[in-house]
């Protein structure tokens, strides 16, 4: 079985496109931190964005998580490197 959160552990950096508690922001640092085989921590340099874990899964050829106030999603087929994140309310789209 593929160890999911080695595959996307790292440092990621991109922007905040939307969020409806405040105005976008460019510049921000997303940190995944592997805690099992297919789950992570994400964490930031931005504190408006909370910590959060999230279990992740392979679905065709994405990997994604979905959970209340959480979607993680990277389309490893239109591009691997990049991560669409919506963290309490906020959109970020960051890459490697």
């Amino acid at each position: 079985m593929t160890d999911l959160a080695t595959i996307v552990s790292g440092k990621w950096q991109g922007d905040v496109t939307a969020d409806v508690r405040g105005s976008s922001r460019s510049g921000v640092t997303i940190t995944i931190a592997r805690v099992t085989p297919n789950r992570v921590r994400i964490s930031s340099d931005y504190d408006r964005i909370p910590v959060v874990e999230v279990d992740l899964k392979m679905v065709g050829r994405s990997i994604m998580s979905a959970r209340p106030g959480v979607t993680f999603l990277i389309e490893r087929a239109r591009d691997p490197n990049r991560l669409d994140l919506y963290i309490d309310q906020a959109a970020l789209i960051v890459r490697r």
